[in-house]
């Protein structure tokens, strides 16, 4: 059966949008940066910025309203447990988190290229009775990368990038059928979650394959078993609605956009703890979010020296920075031949956005000269009692 949401696609990329579908929070926001949205066309910094700080007071508005009449947030650690934990792909076109569903359960998420599980770490930070969620997706380019190096003995690819790519096992890669590919990628990797988990005595979690096809009536699905647990429901609506959303302001989700890429640590945000909600109610095909560490930046702790994950700066070289094709990453708006290259960094602390810049700058010099030596990164801070964003001036 056709997808009616792709007929909406169709007609409004080129026309005035019809605000009564869209999502209350981004009714107000200007045309002209949702028509470029739909277009796919790239942003400069300032206007991205303008555009980003309109999402994100309404944000702020909600959740001071939620804090007059609930109290101040309460904000999880990794030591009390979380309800929820999902790890999914950085693919843009992946969004089905919003800010109710933060508000409502203490939730934690990791976004990896390929939704590839390495350590399982996030997992174990779930209270007993949680529920654990390994989310794939549609047309993974991460997959598809890795079936095109099947059939390469020496494959010439960034070194980060290969280190996920090498994840995914090799009768996966080779499925030439994306469809079964991707879905058995999800699979796979919630089954070495659970392997992981065993091995670290937390058997009292299991941990659901899911599967976002934005072209399906349902768009989030569970691979193997339902979950019992009450956020399963509440998530399926969740992307049910934001799918909606993404395709009455016109969204093409059959090539990914994004305007530029988000660098960030999920677990020092508190409560409402994703940047793409954190920054207006971001939907599908607008943002390219990759989670890391930032700990070893945060002059409070440094237990280690300054690093970011092999498969976070794989993620983030993907999108706008990596060579292979000529013209320096894969998504458009962000990289391919057209591509800004922008890079936004989000942070509680001042000092650890400045530290993880620079370390940026002085590691990998294609991201130094891409971004024209920092000028197209964007330092924001956050305010996690108030979710409100500030881009820093260098």
């Amino acid at each position: 059966m056709e997808n009616p949401n792709r007929q909406i696609v169709l007609k409004r990329s080129d026309m005035a949008l019809d605000r009564s579908g869209f999502a209350p929070l981004r009714r107000g926001l200007p045309e002209k940066f949702l028509l470029q949205i739909a277009r796919q066309q790239p942003f400069q910094v300032e206007p991205l910025r303008e555009y980003l700080a309109q999402g994100n007071a309404a944000i702020v508005r909600e959740v001071a309203q939620y804090v007059r009449k609930h109290g101040p947030l309460q904000h999880p650690r990794p030591s009390s447990g979380y309800e929820v934990a999902v790890k999914e792909c950085t693919d843009a076109r992946v969004a089905a988190i919003d800010l109710p569903l933060l508000l409502k359960y203490r939730m934690v998420h990791a976004r990896t290229a390929g939704n590839v599980i390495r350590n399982g770490a996030m997992f174990k930070t779930l209270a007993k009775g949680g529920l654990a969620i390994v989310n794939g997706h549609r047309t993974c380019g991460a997959c598809a990368a890795a079936h095109s190096l099947v059939n390469q003995e020496k494959p010439d690819i960034n070194e980060n990038i290969l280190a996920i790519l090498t994840t995914i096992p090799y009768y996966v890669r080779a499925m030439g059928d994306h469809a079964k590919r991707d879905r058995e990628n999800a699979k796979v990797q919630a089954y070495y979650a659970r392997r992981l988990l065993k091995f670290a005595g937390r058997e009292d979690v299991y941990v659901y394959p899911s599967f976002y096809d934005w072209t399906s009536p349902e768009p989030l699905d569970w691979l193997r078993f339902q979950p019992a647990a009450a956020p399963a429901n509440l998530l399926k609506r969740t992307a049910r609605k934001m799918t909606r959303y993404a395709m009455a302001e016109g969204r093409d989700f059959s090539t990914q956009y994004a305007a530029f890429t988000m660098l960030y640590d999920t677990y020092r945000f508190g409560r409402v703890n994703d940047p793409r909600v954190g920054c207006g109610a971001l939907l599908g095909n607008e943002m390219f979010c990759v989670s890391a560490d930032f700990r070893s930046f945060d002059p409070a702790s440094r237990p280690e020296p300054e690093r970011i994950s092999n498969t976070a700066m794989g993620s983030v070289m993907y999108a706008g920075y990596d060579p292979a094709n000529g013209h320096f990453g894969h998504v458009a708006g962000v990289g391919g031949r057209e591509g800004t290259h922008i890079l936004g960094i989000m942070d509680v602390c001042a000092k650890t956005l400045h530290n993880v810049k620079r370390y940026l700058l002085e590691n990998y010099p294609l991201i130094r000269d891409l971004t024209e030596n920092g000028k197209r990164i964007m330092l924001m801070h956050y305010d996690r009692d108030t979710a409100k964003v500030t881009f820093l001036n260098d």
